[in-house]
């Protein structure tokens, strides 16, 4: 039997969309699988985004995070090996768009995931990570009550950046009412074109929060690269595609 892990949880959130989560999400896993540790990743989107870009086919099997929630199978059967060594997924089906949309409302609806940590399930694991789809729902809003932690991936544009104190509003609301303990380990700049003097500047406005003490930002930044799109394609994550490329190396 091996010995119980002390496991970190940790959701990747943004409520703009196209800005990196699920890309953050899979290569961070394999990166942290590389270095000895064993993820289990939870994929909340339901167009499964994650679950393809680990080697696994969406809406393929009937151990999913939907069945799970609707108590069709024990969680600890629905977490399935990957082809990514020591990453295993908790894969999305499409149904969760209706579950989220039936549950929202629903009383508890913060507490979707507060007895998985005790469950055992994830006993043998490092870290736990959700990804998330860019809205504050029941799942998005369950995931940072659960966790430990929450990442933000940035791609460095007006909007996003814009929308950024707005996240950080109803984040800390979920932190007053539901998880005091929740804490935000650092900004991902993705995306990243340093040949763009825009992108520049605006790296410079986020790295400002960060001087003024709003929040923390990761040195690294993930440059912008065609070697992600051919990751994508291969349904792998760019740090076991293409281990040697620049944008690997940054996550």
């Amino acid at each position: 039997m091996s010995k119980k892990r002390n496991c970190t949880f940790l959701t990747v959130a943004n409520l703009k969309g196209g800005v990196g989560k699920t890309t953050t999400v899979v290569n961070l896993a394999a990166a942290l699988a590389q270095s000895g540790r064993k993820i289990a990743v939870v994929d909340l989107d339901f167009q499964g985004s994650a679950t393809t870009g680990l080697g696994m086919k969406r809406n393929a099997s009937e151990h999913n995070v939907y069945s799970v929630l609707t108590k069709k199978v024990p969680l600890i059967e629905a977490i399935n090996p990957t082809p990514v060594k020591n990453v295993d997924l908790l894969a999305a089906h499409i149904s969760l768009m209706d579950f989220a949309r039936s549950h929202n409302s629903a009383i508890g609806r913060e507490y979707l995931f507060e007895d998985w940590r005790e469950s055992g399930a994830f006993d043998d694991y490092d870290v736990v990570i959700f990804d998330t789809h860019p809205d504050m729902d029941c799942l998005t809003m369950s995931a940072l009550v659960a966790s430990d932690y929450y990442l933000v991936p940035l791609f460095a544009e007006l909007d996003p950046i814009v929308g950024l104190s707005d996240m950080f509003e109803q984040i800390d609301l979920v932190k007053k009412r539901y998880n005091k303990m929740l804490s935000l380990i650092g900004i991902l700049i993705t995306k990243f074109d340093k040949t763009e003097s825009t992108h520049r500047k605006l790296e410079a406005k986020i790295r400002e929060g960060e001087k003024q003490g709003n929040y923390n930002v990761f040195t690294a930044t993930i440059p912008a690269s065609k070697r992600l799109s051919a990751a994508k394609l291969m349904s792998k994550p760019v740090v076991t595609a293409d281990p040697g490329s620049n944008v690997a190396t940054a996550f």
